[in-house]
């Protein structure tokens, strides 16, 4: 079985330097309210090979376990940034969707190289990233490719 996600590139960043963006009372500036569905579904997963399990699928161009289920982790905003000529969705997560984040992040550093935090919006997966330290600040940045379009990205977070 073959999953292919429309290649959004994932990148999974503990926000620290996100302060300079954020606006006076505390949200993202620009952000789009989020609604009671607001969320991003987050599963662990390690890589595999596609012939050694019928469970192997592509994602992002790489062959992962399909994880058998997922978490959902609350998001209180989201917001595209398209500065610096790339495009980007700034992701605060509510308090339960951190302690979720913080949680999934932290198991995938300590499993190692092959885990991989599967991310899903919606009923698409838009990511599969290498997590290299838990994410305890409850912020994230997703770089979306070329030719795919961030206000989508942020309307499938947001429950629109």
């Amino acid at each position: 079985m073959t999953v292919r996600s429309a290649g959004l590139t994932i990148a999974v960043i503990a926000v620290l330097a996100l302060s300079a963006c954020a606006s006076a009372n505390g949200g993202s500036a620009g952000a789009t309210p989020a609604s009671s569905s607001a969320k991003i579904e987050l599963a662990l997963s390690e890589t595999c090979t596609e012939a050694t399990s019928a469970t192997c699928v592509l994602i992002n161009g790489e062959s992962l376990v399909t994880p058998p289920d997922f978490t959902d982790a609350g998001v209180k905003d989201a917001a595209v940034d398209e500065s610096n000529g790339q495009s980007l969705v700034h992701v605060t997560f509510t308090g339960e969707g951190s302690t979720v984040l913080s949680t999934l992040t932290t198991q995938a550093v300590a499993a190692g190289s092959t885990a991989r935090l599967v991310m899903k919006a919606g009923e698409k997966i838009i990511g599969a990233p290498v997590v290299l330290a838990a994410i305890e600040s409850g912020e994230v940045s997703i770089i979306v490719s070329p030719g795919e379009n961030a206000a989508d990205l942020v309307d499938a977070i947001l429950g629109h």
